[in-house]
């Protein structure tokens, strides 16, 4: 399933050269991927990288148009990637047992795509991926796939975005330690999934990240700590410890924060009403929406706006004119 966009009716990776090779990052043309908002960088590690390092086949950000499907009977690697807007339905086959997922914004997946696979979405879907392979990739999988299955919510996704831009800067540039660079941070990365999937299900922690994806996909809703904690079938008080020793902050907190992060991208993406963009995100009182903007930021929406756009009207004006 993975990199929807990146999974091409193609066979395995070729092998591998003696060298890295540098690549460059491309936007792919399959059908129903949005290029001029898809990239993808293929990768060709050298075959030390191969023998003795974890490392990334394909890595990219994809964007899919409603009706995006696709199907390889196998792609010899794994698939980590994680939905941003959407969703995405993946399909493995797994010895004759059809395995179906719905990812969701906030989800990351795991799949074994040396396994019969497809991928599609019915709405406009972005996702972030990296095929990779090498020594202990099967490993890290199992490890992470026994206790997730495949597809877990996260609080922040923000260390995989990371990790997938510095693959892309490390592996454009034209450097010896590349594949070694390139091995570390996926390691880096496996390692932290592995470590956060490991926690039973039986402290709650499972439970309190299932609410965080409700969070990041309702943020714009109603959303009370008591609803919250029923959802996770916990007393308040114990969903208000698991929530903070999970993400490090409230959950009141983190609703605000995404709401804020929506916020500030539709200011800076859009000419939409800062009325509207406020409703959009969950504050019907516009005073309330711009006074938290304000706190969280530090600035007006308006100015905030201007910033994004140089020798705009908004830019002229926010100074005395701020909402």
């Amino acid at each position: 399933m993975r990199k929807a966009a990146i999974m091409r009716h193609e066979q395995s990776p070729k092998k591998l050269p003696t060298r890295h090779i540098t690549p460059v990052i491309i936007h792919p043309v399959e059908k129903d991927v949005i290029p001029e908002e898809s990239t993808l960088l293929i990768t060709a590690p050298s075959s030390d990288a191969q023998r003795g390092l974890l490392f990334p086949l394909r890595v990219g950000r994809f964007a899919y148009a409603p009706g995006f499907r696709l199907e390889r009977q196998r792609f010899d690697s794994f698939l980590l990637g994680v939905v941003t807007e959407g969703m995405l339905h993946a399909t493995i086959w797994d010895n004759g047992e059809k395995l179906q997922y719905e990812v969701r914004p906030g989800h990351v997946f795991l799949f074994d795509t040396y396994r019969h696979h497809e991928g599609r979405s019915d709405c406009l879907t972005r996702t972030s991926m990296i095929h990779f392979d090498g020594i202990a990739a099967r490993t890290y999988y199992e490890r992470i796939a026994a206790t997730s299955h495949g597809v877990f919510p996260l609080g922040n996704t923000s260390f995989m975005e990371n990790a997938i831009d510095q693959l892309l800067d490390t592996y454009t540039q034209d450097q010896p330690q590349t594949d070694l660079i390139g091995a570390r941070i996926l390691t880096d990365l496996l390692t932290d999934l592995a470590l956060r999937s490991a926690t039973s299900e039986d402290d709650g922690t499972l439970a309190v990240r299932e609410t965080i994806g409700f969070i990041d996909t309702h943020f714009a809703e109603k959303i009370t700590i008591p609803m919250m904690a029923q959802r996770a079938m916990m007393s308040q008080r114990q969903y208000l410890r698991k929530f903070k020793a999970l993400t490090g902050t409230t959950p009141y907190s983190y609703l605000v924060s995404r709401r804020m992060d929506e916020s500030k991208r539709l200011l800076a993406a859009s000419d939409m009403p800062i009325q509207e963009i406020a409703r959009i995100v969950g504050y019907p009182n516009l005073n309330a929406f711009t006074t938290t903007f304000r706190h969280r930021f530090g600035l007006t929406p308006m100015r905030f706006r201007g910033t994004t756009r140089p020798g705009t009207i908004a830019d002229l004006l926010d100074s005395g004119h701020d909402h």
